[in-house]
């Protein structure tokens, strides 16, 4: 089974493929969009040169990064 994904969880999303993958803080999280029962997260980038603005993206697009910092 997948590892949760929270709100304020840091994430890596990646949209086709790992090279155009960015990072980000998942906003909100919304289960009962349940589109075939898949979860959606609302993702803020940290850059918004890798991606112009929070949007939608599908559990299989989204992977939770570790917390520790070192």
């Amino acid at each position: 089974m997948r590892e949760q994904i929270l709100v304020g969880d840091f994430v890596e999303v990646h949209l086709n493929t790992e090279l155009d993958a960015f990072r980000g803080i998942v906003l909100q999280l919304n289960d009962t969009m349940s589109w075939k029962d898949d979860v959606w997260y609302k993702v803020q980038p940290i850059s918004s040169k890798a991606m112009p603005g929070n949007f939608w993206y599908r559990e299989n697009k989204v992977r939770r990064l570790a917390n520790d910092h070192g």
